[in-house]
């Protein structure tokens, strides 16, 4: 009787082993499935930091890494670094969350927050499916603590976080922490450039924006040239001021000041087409204040403002 139960688990064990990883799941309960491992494999109490998630769309790394931190804190087991302070040091020691990261990295990135594990992964097109991986290493000896492999279904979620990873995000083929195409200072100069008709936003490549900016700038000194008041010898001017003439200069600087806004503009349109738009600039989203421990664990508050250009 004892036999038949043993054999029968270990005829259950195998055929659960050989189905269920072949089995894709939802990119939710994959996380969550990846952090009930870890929490389970992992002694409490236990300081861990998820650094980063690589993936072909910085916007699927940031939902992978935001929801295995939210699976971890809510199990209550681990004490898992703010991702507040990993923005920090992210901007810092110049890495990308949805890049690669060495292990040599990896362990200094840890120390530096204070971490006695490193937990990284990515997210894979493996044909079919998509492959979730995890693990997690020692920040003192780099040895590797955890390992999980897990199939992911391809549906709407997973194609909407992946819609803008083949989208060229700017001329230089850059993508901006706002996902826009162009950087704050890179809009600014074309406004500036607009200045002679329109060749900004023709830099840009809007030739819709260049036409309207120029043309505006053109027909507004077009009409101030055209009602000119007239002068005589003395310099005074003779009758009253064509109302055309005030009516030119009010067109001409209204084609100024559009050509400033243009190149916002255009670059949310151009954004939300190519798949890459969050949301619009707001300056004070590139402030991180957050209090991370130096190298001798004193804890001191830290901010960084970085302004891409």
């Amino acid at each position: 009787m004892r036999k038949g139960l043993l054999a029968a688990s270990f005829f259950f064990f195998w055929v659960t082993y050989l189905v269920y990883p072949q089995t894709p799941l939802g990119l939710d309960t994959a996380i969550k499935t990846a952090a009930m491992e870890i929490n389970a494999k992992m002694e409490t109490g236990n300081i861990v930091v998820v650094l980063n998630i690589k993936s072909p769309a910085k916007q699927a790394s940031d939902y992978v890494l935001d929801e295995l931190i939210n699976a971890l804190v809510s199990e209550g087991k681990l004490i898992v670094v703010d991702r507040q302070n990993l923005v920090l040091i992210q901007q810092e020691m110049d890495f990308q969350m949805s890049g690669e990261v060495s292990d040599t990295s990896a362990q200094d990135i840890g120390k530096k927050l204070g971490a006695k594990s490193i937990i990284s992964g990515s997210l894979d097109d493996s044909g079919s499916n998509l492959r979730l991986r995890i693990r997690a290493i020692d920040v003192t000896t780099a040895a590797i603590q955890i390992s999980s492999s897990l199939n992911v279904k391809k549906d709407s979620q997973t194609a909407a976080l992946l819609a803008g990873s083949s989208a060229a995000s700017s001329s230089t083929g850059e993508l901006f922490p706002n996902g826009l195409n162009y950087s704050t200072g890179r809009k600014v100069g074309a406004g500036f450039l607009n200045w002679i008709y329109g060749l900004g936003s023709f830099t840009m490549g809007d030739w819709l924006g260049g036409f309207l900016v120029g043309g505006t700038m053109i027909g507004g000194m077009i009409l101030m040239v055209a009602t000119v008041p007239n002068v005589d010898e003395a310099g005074n001017t003779v009758g009253d001021t064509s109302p055309g003439f005030y009516a030119g200069m009010g067109i001409m600087f209204g084609g100024i000041i559009y050509g400033h806004i243009r190149p916002f503009t255009y670059d949310i349109h151009l954004a939300k087409k190519r798949g890459t738009y969050y949301k619009a600039y707001n300056p004070m989203d590139q402030m991180k204040i957050a209090i991370i421990p130096d190298n001798h664990g004193i804890r001191a508050m830290q901010m960084i403002y970085s302004f891409q250009f």
